[in-house]
This record gives structure tokens, sequence and C-alpha cells, in this order.
């Protein structure tokens, strides 16, 4: 089970509309058995089976079989008047502290499950959006500026202290450094042409006025040949030719001087858009190869770094399982573990409202297993027995070991005073799902029926001092009798 810092994450069935079917991550564990063993959802409303499996209503109404019900998890039939209907209160689960579904987006807020709801709604600041125009991921509150700047500011990186993306995130942000780059060079090519087509664009106008004025001599010379014609004086014709030819050949010259500057004009523009060309061309090729030599050397030095982390890491989980395999072989002679039960009063509630109640030690090893000893509160009638508890996990030397695990255990109780102290001797059950070899991280926590104490008398006893119990919590040969 994940630690508190991590959190435990549930599904929930049955606490309405806003919580259900919708994972979330509780600060704190909720007990094993309001979970469901079959589906893992957590429901409002669990069966307590007498093979102590735990079922919600949905799978519970799905174990029947050959007209008996039978549990889904080991195949045991159970009676129906052996079930115990549990109800876990929506106040007791709604109080419980649960992160905020945006947590892996950076959200930090902690609060009742009650409240994640409205706040994730209505109060929560790290919800992302895709922007429309490089598809790069922003915070919805910065999309607008992120916008404004081209897409350069305002980028959220979704690596998440993952180092197999960042280089992959390298290269997109380099390619979004050249992209803007581009637009810069992009806009001042645009600017140049622009006044290129406006340079043009008054050459046509000359062109027009040109081509006005010859359609003007044309007209002039129209008129002077009919007035030729109608002359009767030759003295007027003459007079009429000299001044017409002066005017044409002022016109004439005239229009040369425009046709010659109107084709210093054009070879200008030509010019200049040669020089955009070239300097296009030249501006591109060397962005393109300056991002080409960049990635590359990124993509060096990721593979060198992947490689030596690799490296490192190898050297690591191979130094660290050494350790580990000492550590365990060092504890094949060690056969008991000490420890306090704390909150005595708080178990023994919880065991009479729920009907037990489970403890377990830190994971430790024991004559080589990896196990968490512990104790297990359980209410009979009116009083709460201490059982001896167990659960296995998987060990660095388990192929070295006998399997399934049936050894007996030694519980005692020590008197705060020293001077007397409590035991019994119980064996393991040896059923595979709690003894067998673990093949994942656990196996499921059991407890020994073969012995117990009553909570009423270690109290009578002054065994229970300040709210906690001293356990002392031992393997022993089979062949050792109990003690008291």
């Amino acid at each position: 089970m994940a630690s508190s810092s991590q959190g435990q994450l549930y599904t929930l069935c049955g606490f309405g509309a806003e919580l259900d079917w919708r994972p979330l991550r509780f600060v704190e564990p909720v007990p094993a058995h309001r979970v469901c063993s079959a589906c893992g959802v957590l429901p409002c409303v669990t069966a307590f089976l007498s093979c102590r499996h735990v079922l919600c209503r949905s799978c519970y109404e799905r174990c029947l079989l050959n007209g008996g019900r039978v549990c889904p998890i080991e195949g045991d039939p159970f009676l129906e008047d052996d079930v115990e209907w549990r109800e876990l209160p929506s106040q007791n689960l709604l109080s419980r502290k649960v992160k905020c579904w945006n947590e892996e987006r950076g959200c930090e807020m902690v609060l009742a499950a009650a409240e994640i709801n409205k706040h994730f709604c209505e109060e929560c600041d790290h919800h992302y959006t895709s922007c429309p125009k490089c598809s790069m991921v922003v915070l919805r509150s910065d999309v607008c500026g992120h916008l404004r700047s081209k897409c350069r500011d305002n980028v959220v990186s979704t690596t998440f202290g993952a180092s197999e993306k960042s280089d992959h995130d390298d290269q997109k942000a380099m390619m979004m450094a050249l992209s803007a780059s581009l637009d810069v060079r992009g806009d001042e090519i645009k600017g140049r042409l622009d006044q290129v087509i406006s340079d043009n664009t008054s050459q046509s106008d000359r062109i027009d006025e040109i081509s006005h004025c010859m359609n003007s001599t044309k007209e002039t010379l129209l008129q002077i040949s009919r007035g030729s014609k109608t002359s009767e004086s030759e003295e007027l014709q003459a007079a009429a030719g000299l001044l017409s030819s002066e005017a044409i050949q002022e016109s004439l010259v005239g229009h040369g001087e425009k046709m010659h500057q109107l084709a210093l004009t054009v070879s200008n523009s030509n010019k200049t858009l040669r020089e955009v060309e070239y300097e296009l061309k030249q501006t591109f090729r060397k962005e393109l190869q300056d991002a080409a030599r960049t990635i590359c050397r990124h993509f060096e030095e990721s593979v060198a770094g992947i490689c030596e982390a690799k490296g490192t890491a190898e050297d690591f989980e191979s130094s660290t399982m050494r350790k580990q395999k000492e550590l365990a072989l060092n504890t094949i002679d060690v056969n008991h573990y000490e420890f306090y039960v704390r909150d005595i009063k708080s178990m023994t509630d919880s065991a009479h409202s729920e009907g037990f109640r489970d403890c377990a030690s830190e994971k430790i090893y024991i004559s080589g297993y990896h196990m968490s000893p512990g104790v297990y509160f359980r209410k009979e009638e009116e009083h709460v027995l201490l059982y001896a508890g167990l659960q296995l996990h998987k060990g660095v030397i388990d192929e070295f070991l006998q399997w399934p695990f049936n050894h007996s255990v030694k519980l005692t109780v020590k008197h705060p005073s020293e001077d007397k102290h409590s035991s019994f001797i119980a064996k393991t059950g040896g059923n595979l799902d709690y003894d067998g070899r673990p093949e994942e991280s656990s196996n499921e926590g059991s407890y020994f029926r073969d012995g117990s104490f009553r909570l009423l008398d270690l109290e009578r006893e002054g065994y229970i001092t300040d709210d906690k119990l001293w356990i002392v919590w031992e393997l022993v040969p089979e062949d050792i009798t109990e003690e008291k």
C-alpha cells in the first residue's frame, strides 16, 4: 500500500454523482475491509464473508453458483446468514482528506472529499488546454498571453521529472525558438516585398502616364494632318508644320527621358528582388544549419547522458541488491521482533464498531523471510481479543527459503515492570494466499486463531499503560510447548 505522503487511490461507488467512479487519492489509506476484494471499488455498503473477504453489493450478487453462494476469490462456499453487511457512513468517508484531481499538474490542495468537486470545478487554477496554433500544453489562464507572445511564453512542462522525455522537450523548445526567429525574418522580408510592390505600382502609374502622353501626341499629329489638307496658304502651312514639328520633338524627348527613368526603376526593382531572394535563401540556410547542428549536439549529449545514467543506475541497483541480500542472510538466525502497539483505546473502539482492526509493524526480515509481524484485534461477543498477525512480502532470498511459510509464532505481552509476561504459541494455517511465496509485492495479511488474549484481562493486570502494549513477536520451533 502507498505511503501517506503519496496517498492511496480509490474508486468510490454509492457516494453521489460528483464522486462516484472518479478515482480519488486519499492522504491516509482507508481500512482494507472497506474495499471490495474482487473489483477493488470502495462502496458505501460491503458484505463481510466468513472467509474474511469483502465484497461490494454488485460482486456479491454474482456469487450465486449451483443454487448456493461461493466466494469469487477462493471458491469457498458460504451461507447468506453468515454474511455481515456493513455500511460506511458517508460522513466518515467525506471528511477524509483527499488530493486534487489536478495533483499531477501541480495543484497541492488537500481538503475533505466532500469539498473536492467544488474546488476542482470552481477554484482550481491548474486546468490545462492545448494551444490552437502550436498544440503546446499551457494553463487555461495563460493561453491568451501565450498566443500574444507568438507561442514562446507560458508553455507548461508535462515531463514531471521524467528524464526519458527531456530530450524530446529540448528539441521541441529548440524548434519553437527557430520558428519564432523565422517569423521575425519573415516579417522583415514581407516588409521589403511590400515596398517593392509599392514601387512597382508607382512604375505602373508612370507607364500609364506615358501611354496617355503618347495618345495625346497621336491626336496632335492627326489634327496637324487634317489641318494641312484644309490650309489655303502655303505660308500658314509652313508655319504650322514648323510649330508642330518642334512640339512633337519636345514631346518625344520628354517621353524618352521618362522611358529611361522607368527602365532604371525596373532594373533597380529587379535587383532588389534578387537581393531579397538571395538574403532569404541565406537566412533560411543558416538558421536550418544552426538548428541541425544544435539538435545533433543535443542528441549526442543526451545519448551519452542516458548511457552514463543507465550504467550508474545498473551499478547502484546491483550494489543495492547485494546489500539487501547480505542484510537478509544476516537475519537467518534472527527469530524475534519487539514493538509497541499504540493507541490501544482507539483500536479497541474500532474493533467494537467494525468487528476487527489489524496493526502491522514495519517491513523487516526475520529468519530470512520479508514480513510485517503484527497483531489483530477481533470482536467476539462482548469482548475484544488480541491475536498474532502476519503479512508476508516479496524478499530478495525467497528462492532459498522453504515455502509455504509453515512456522509457529509465539506472541508475548511484556509487563511494563518487566517482572512478568504472558504468551501463547500459534501455528500458521498453510493457506497459499497468506503463507505461499509472494509472487507480487505482498500477500494478504492474516492472523492465527490458535491463541489469543482478552484485552480486558490485559488492562486489568496492568499490561496496558500510556495507551500502549509491549509486544514480542517470535518464530519458534514446532516442538516448543505453549508458555503462559
